[in-house]
């Protein structure tokens, strides 16, 4: 099964996650608080979306898996950078990161969770959706 997760549409937008059967039959050891979950990046300018980058970024969110693109450039982005990471459900979700340019400014790096619906964006919390 390559998808993991889930949305299911209603009014919670609940999440649904599947694990592995445990080959011990084991439910009470597996943990449920990791789930593999795609980025997307917004804000940054077209320099900066490239595979070192996109590492350093996902590293703020969890552990990385996979990053979607590339190119010969070493770009691999065109409107935003797209990652999987593994990230802890126990913590609250990276929102983003201010990314210093190379004029002495800074961009607002926006950290946007796929499939992901009940997120506060005030705590980072799954469960609720407040605005």
């Amino acid at each position: 099964m390559k998808t993991r997760s889930w949305m299911l549409s209603g009014p919670t937008g609940a999440l649904l996650a599947l694990f592995d059967w445990p080959i011990n039959g084991e439910w009470d050891k597996v943990d449920t608080s990791l789930l593999p979950i795609w980025i997307q990046v917004h804000g940054l300018p077209l320099m900066f979306m490239t595979q070192a980058n996109a590492m350093k970024l996902a590293a703020k969110a969890g552990s990385l898996i996979k990053i979607h693109g590339g190119g010969k450039d070493g770009i691999v982005g065109w409107k935003f950078l797209r990652f999987k990471v593994l990230v802890n459900l126990n913590n609250p979700l990276f929102a983003g990161c201010f990314v210093p340019c190379l004029n002495g400014g800074k961009v607002w790096a926006q950290f946007r969770y796929e499939r992901i619906a009940a997120l506060c964006h005030k705590c980072g919390v799954l469960g609720h959706d407040l605005h």
